[in-house]
């Protein structure tokens, strides 16, 4: 299948579940007073858009923890670690095969999952990271779910053919080794995290609050700083419509444990 036809396809199945999950979320609106807070960053959304929001949180919160694993089990699904901790503990595990499927943020088709390190030296898992496919940019999102918040790129960092970590951008915006990140991703988090919402971004600044949208293609907007923490940065406003995820299969039975520490970012 050529990538026309597959981006038909995977824009096809966002309508479908769009259809199905705007059924749903609309029978329940009629009872919906208030909103579950700390799950939507502050902005003008609609009553639909909060709704389908909600939903893609709880799905994920429901799904997601399918991949809650050790190291080990994480490479024989499939995934390999990015290789570099970003300020806060949190390292990007990718998994290739899915970045080629069918599925759009599809928490039993993740593209990348977010582990932190905790203090009491535990590994966990705190996100989803949803991507497009590569060679997309964010004139490919789906209309339907391009107003979500979070939709970056990280054009300043590259990585290589395996979804590794080689370096940043020189001042003509080239790689030495590998290529720039332009895939779009979002991130949509399991737990409560310091942006008091569920879309917060990661970069090598550490953690990225200011969401609001995407800048045309670039990263999440603005400058980021970084502390034991992690700090926010910011970011433009987005588009208006309403979406939710989409359906998958089941995954092996989770587990637990600590990974040996990855290099930090590096200038």
């Amino acid at each position: 299948m050529d990538a026309r036809g597959g981006k038909a396809l995977r824009r096809a199945a966002v309508v479908v579940v769009t259809t199905l999950l705007l059924a749903a979320t609309g029978a329940a609106m009629a009872d919906a007073q208030e909103h579950e807070p700390g799950l939507l960053p502050e902005g003008d959304w609609s009553e639909e858009q909060m709704m389908a929001a909600e939903e893609l949180v709880m799905l994920t919160e429901e799904q997601l923890p399918t991949f809650d694993v050790a190291p080990d089990e994480l490479e024989t699904l499939g995934y390999v670690n990015f290789g570099a901790t970003a300020p806060g503990g949190y390292d990007h595990w990718t998994n290739p095969e899915f970045l080629e499927d069918d599925h759009i943020l599809d928490p039993m088709h993740p593209e990348s999952l977010v582990f932190q390190y905790t203090d009491d030296g535990g590994y966990e898992l705190v996100a989803a990271m949803f991507e497009m496919r590569p060679g997309d940019t964010m004139d490919d999102i789906p209309d339907d779910i391009a107003w979500l918040p979070g939709w970056h790129a990280h054009p300043d960092i590259c990585a290589d053919e395996n979804q590794h970590f080689t370096g940043f951008v020189d001042e003509n915006g080239e790689c030495a080794v590998g290529q720039p990140i332009t895939i779009p991703m979002m991130h949509v988090w399991i737990v409560d995290n310091e942006c008091d919402h569920r879309f917060a971004g990661i970069d090598q600044g550490g953690l990225i609050c200011d969401v609001q949208g995407h800048p045309g293609g670039g990263g999440h907007g603005g400058s980021s700083t970084s502390s034991s923490s992690s700090s926010p940065s910011t970011s433009s406003s987005t588009t208006s419509t309403t979406t939710g995820p989409t359906t998958s299969t089941t995954r092996p039975a989770t587990s637990s444990g600590p990974v040996a520490a990855q290099p930090n970012f590096t200038g």
